[in-house]
């Protein structure tokens, strides 16, 4: 396992062991679907203590790509757009 891998999966578990919470997303733009390359997570808080992730915390949580598109599924599942 590389060392980015072994960092990933220990902020995973942190973020499993304290709970995210009030997750905004920016930058999401219809016309971008399915890919959503400009959204990233602006603003969210440990579920634990309430207190907001740092601008490192959001940095190391936004390099989740996976996670980041979960949230983004979560945002936009049942909207419609109009072109």
């Amino acid at each position: 396992m590389s060392i980015k891998n072994v960092a990933q999966a220990k902020q995973q578990q942190l973020r499993k062991q304290r709970g995210i919470t009030d997750i905004e997303l920016s930058g999401i733009d219809p016309r971008d679907h399915p890919d959503y390359v400009d959204t990233h997570i602006a603003f969210a808080r440990w579920e634990d203590t309430g207190e907001e992730l740092t601008d490192t915390e959001l940095e190391e949580l936004n390099n989740d790509y996976d996670f980041v598109y979960r949230q983004i599924e979560k945002e936009t599942q049942g909207r419609t757009y109009e072109d």
